[in-house]
């Protein structure tokens, strides 16, 4: 009865994935519409119920909580909440950072669920002794003919492990020759620090100059662009001239020109209150635990999308 009811379990979990995936799919086909008022102009509706519907259904919530949660948002002032309506370009920019929410928090929660299966035991494999394998999979070095902070973000991560590699491979493994008195010519390489450093530190990095930018909201991609060229003094990056949103970054692998469109919103990727709010009313137990509990730096809906993905990342 008990190995029923462990199979029992794990189904009743894997319907709950699978509903989520449905929700997050029928999020996706959520549209809006501009709609005028005598008081206001910038109010957005969905003009496509069904989908709302179904996204609510599969996800065990209220469709008219979840409407309410992408088409409005609470501010509060001096104590009191007020309601504001949502644009049509916000209220799209709040249904994509909900879908990525809950597919970025479910990918997180199979994970550790998969862990936890393969080692029910938590003396097993200790971290600590020695006794496990990491295998890291990432997408390699991109250089495409638009490059935006996805590209950006990638190349970042390979500059990090490329830095790691040089000094296990190279640095350290030299250091150890040298110790031990063995005679061993030096191997040429180049360090990447000082271009790490232009991306990481704060306050004047990159993803921390992008980030302080990111927190204005009348900030531009073109104000962006221009915050970086006044204060990246860095030979590791130049603005190409007769190309307003562009920045060139010079990698290991080469040089790379980044489009800045769209790059400030893409690092907000802020996921509101109000729809973590919904989704914690949720019927499905595995929703509520995906928003109850924090899983990662980037569960906060206050933190950066760029500067969550490096901050946790050993340099």
């Amino acid at each position: 009865m008990t190995d029923f009811g462990g199979q029992l379990a794990v189904l009743v979990e894997v319907h709950s994935v699978y509903r989520i995936l449905a929700g997050i799919l029928n999020i996706g086909s959520i549209e809006f519409a501009a709609i005028s008022s005598q008081h206001q102009t910038d109010k957005s509706e969905v003009p496509n119920a069904e989908a709302l519907e179904n996204a609510a259904s599969v996800l065990c919530i209220s469709p008219e909580e979840l409407q309410e949660a992408l088409i409005s948002h609470c501010v509060v002032t001096r104590g009191e909440t007020i309601v504001q309506a949502n644009t049509v370009d916000r209220a799209v920019d709040v249904r994509d950072a909900m879908s990525k929410a809950l597919y970025g928090r479910l990918f997180s929660w199979i994970v550790n669920r998969i862990n936890t299966l393969l080692q029910p035991d938590g003396n097993i494999c200790n971290a600590d002794d020695g006794m496990n394998v990491g295998i890291l999979d990432i997408f390699g070095f991109e250089n495409f003919r638009r490059n935006s902070f996805e590209q950006l973000c990638i190349n970042i991560a390979n500059e990090q492990i490329q830095y790691y590699f040089n000094q296990h491979v190279f640095a350290l493994e030299q250091t150890e020759y040298q110790n031990e008195g063995i005679d061993a010519t030096p191997v040429a390489y180049e360090d990447n620090r000082p271009l790490l450093d232009m991306f990481l530190q704060k306050p004047l990095g990159l993803l921390a100059l992008l980030d302080e930018e990111s927190r204005f909201p009348q900030a531009t991609d073109q104000t962006l662009v221009d915050k970086f060229e006044d204060n990246l003094r860095s030979k590791y990056f130049w603005r190409p001239k007769g190309v307003e949103l562009c920045f060139g970054i010079l990698h290991y692998a080469g040089k790379v020109l980044y489009d800045a469109s769209g790059v400030l919103e893409k690092n907000r990727d802020t996921l509101p209150a109000d729809v973590v709010v919904v989704l914690r009313t949720s019927e499905n137990k595995l929703v509520q635990q995906l928003f109850s509990i924090p899983l990662t730096k980037t569960d906060s809906h206050l933190v950066n999308l760029g500067s969550a993905t490096f901050g946790r990342v050993a340099h």
